[in-house]
């Protein structure tokens, strides 16, 4: 679901009922109360737009961790695999 989709369902929720009443009782024109919820759904899609990429950032960056982590234990690994090796050192036994 897209913003505006979103923005215009919380709208219609949170700011609905409040303007339907008072077009019904005649404090605010239909016009107006038409305008007043297209702001709140622009607001609710921006609001929303804003949280769906915060949510999107923090994925990303426990993404980036986890991929930092791998890394770093393959480097441990290799590096024990490869202790000893190509050092110049001869690990024979003399006698």
């Amino acid at each position: 679901m897209n913003g505006s989709r979103i923005g215009i369902l919380v709208a219609a929720v949170v700011a609905g009922p409040p303007l339907w009443s008072l077009v019904q009782s005649g404090e605010l024109d239909a016009e107006s109360a038409l305008l007043r919820g297209g702001l709140v759904a622009v607001a609710c899609a921006v609001a929303w737009s804003w949280i769906a990429k915060l949510g999107r950032d923090y994925a990303a960056e426990a993404r980036r961790r986890q991929r930092q982590a791998l890394l770093a234990q393959a480097r441990q690994a290799l590096g024990s695999a490869t202790d000893g090796v190509g050092t110049g050192a001869d690990t024979r036994p003399r006698g």
